[in-house]
């Protein structure tokens, strides 16, 4: 396998606000997937769910879970404050 020197930089060049953005996007992105696993584990555990316990009912409360907890971090009152959290302790 040959490594891409270029692609060492990625990233490297890129100004503070830059920087910023991409650190509050990571945050946001990690707060949504804690608030995802927190989702998961509050669904039912009988076999008789929405659709019959199968795949098709997993896959929907993925996708369920992964939208709330997407919109959850986008409003400011409804998430856990980690995303900003992680954001204070950057700037640091």
């Amino acid at each position: 396998m040959k490594i891409d020197p270029s692609l060492m930089n990625i990233g490297m060049n890129l100004n503070t606000e830059q920087k910023l953005m991409r650190n509050q996007d990571a945050a946001d992105d990690f707060e949504a997937m804690f608030l995802q696993m927190m989702l998961k584990e509050m669904h039912p555990k009988s076999s008789e769910g929405l659709l019959n316990a199968g795949q098709a009912e997993q896959m929907f409360y993925q996708f369920m879970d992964e939208a709330i907890a997407k919109d959850m971090v986008k409003t400011d009152q409804s998430g856990l404050g980690l995303a900003q959290a992680m954001q204070d302790h950057y700037l640091k």
